[in-house]
């Protein structure tokens, strides 16, 4: 297997346990919904477009970086090293809306304007789910190329929320 890592996942101390017992899951879903705790909102990203809900798709995300791990949980208490077994891995690295939204869309992410959507009266909450749908399709695109896509995030200061590798499969990954 060609492993990589150590990488890092933060997360509750809840959160944390289940993992521990059940593994790791996949949430699919709006952003900041249900379990879909992160994520993109509605916004016009790039070119009149909102971003996927999901910077890399639908997946497990990771680290790196310990202390992004650490942002997105609070104490540390719950940071452990995982590996993961990703063969096929993608590395990206860009500084610009407009960069990422032309990899998003070269990966299957269709989503038209906002301002067609908005101009057809179509409401929030459509609009998010159709997102959904194209995150999902972006997401299979790469699930068939890539085990993982890991972006680096870094550049002369750090790029969006930093460092970070996308799992699309959660069995690959390990403690």
């Amino acid at each position: 297997k060609k492993m990589f890592g150590p990488v890092y996942h933060g997360t509750s101390s809840e959160r944390f346990d289940n993992i521990i017992k059940h593994g790791f899951s996949v949430p699919i879903g709006g952003a900041r919904t249900a379990d879909v705790t992160h994520g993109y909102e509605i916004s016009d990203y790039a070119d009149g477009i909102p971003a996927p809900v999901h910077h890399l798709g639908f997946g497990v995300y990771l680290t790196t970086v310990k202390n992004i791990a650490k942002a997105y949980q609070g104490d540390g208490k719950n940071i452990k090293q995982f590996f993961v077994d990703t063969p096929r891995i993608e590395t990206i690295n860009f500084g610009s809306n407009r960069n990422m939204m032309k990899w998003w869309r070269n990966h299957g992410y269709d989503m038209p304007q906002l301002k067609d959507l908005y101009g057809k009266g179509i409401p929030n909450d459509e609009i998010e789910n159709m997102r959904v749908k194209a995150t999902l399709k972006m997401t299979e695109n790469l699930k068939q190329k890539y085990d993982a896509v890991w972006f680096k995030g870094k550049g002369i200061r750090r790029l969006l929320d930093g460092d970070q590798i996308c799992v699309y499969n959660p069995d690959k990954i390990y403690l």
